[in-house]
């Protein structure tokens, strides 16, 4: 009898160990870096050559209306293109941890990193803001704050202490069923 019980307990565990391998696989390891960020939005598409990131490219929409171009790119991660949009598709999603960026151009040009879980978005600007220089494409990146606003600025050094700014990262929002976090890029 004490076998049998003890041969049930192992069991048990074996399948306790199984279940939660399985439920933890879904997968925040495919978070994206600094790096990995300014490497879609500098080669989003047009570059000829894929960008360097752990997201899958998901759809690109351009429509001409006039002599209008508008377009939309977006990569992501546990996401499907779902319904057309006027530019656009829907994008919904396969994962509680799933998360996408997406690229709009019109007569600006924006980008944004939308998360499903508020928790992967919050990590995600912790660490960019912990990384305070990172070198892409030969030139140095730095990651800046200033006290009169709350946002992070990736910038470019050029000497006495000056920088040019080419990217402002936004404090997270609420948009619908995703946590966005706002991109605006500097031309």
């Amino acid at each position: 009898m004490k076998k049998v019980i003890t041969t049930i307990l192992v069991l048990a565990v074996i399948a306790a160990g199984v279940f939660s391998l399985s439920s933890s696989s879904d997968d925040t390891g495919q978070e994206i870096s600094l790096t990995n960020l300014l490497d879609l939005l500098y080669n989003y598409e047009g570059t000829g050559r894929r960008p360097n990131t752990p997201l899958q490219f998901i759809c690109r929409d351009d429509v001409q209306e006039g002599d209008k171009h508008y377009a939309e790119v977006v990569y992501g991660h546990g996401v499907k293109k779902g319904d057309k949009k006027d530019v656009g598709y829907e994008i919904t999603t396969s994962s509680p941890h799933a998360y996408f960026f997406c690229m709009s151009f019109d007569s600006s040009v924006t980008a944004g990193l939308y998360y499903v879980d508020k928790g992967d978005a919050e990590r995600f600007l912790a660490r960019i803001a912990q990384e305070k220089t990172v070198q892409f494409n030969g030139k140095t990146f730095n990651v800046i704050t200033k006290s009169d606003d709350k946002r992070l600025y990736i910038t470019n050094p050029w000497g006495d202490g000056n920088y040019e700014t080419q990217f402002a990262v936004y404090p997270i929002t609420k948009e619908g069923d995703f946590y966005r976090i706002e991109i605006e890029v500097y031309d």
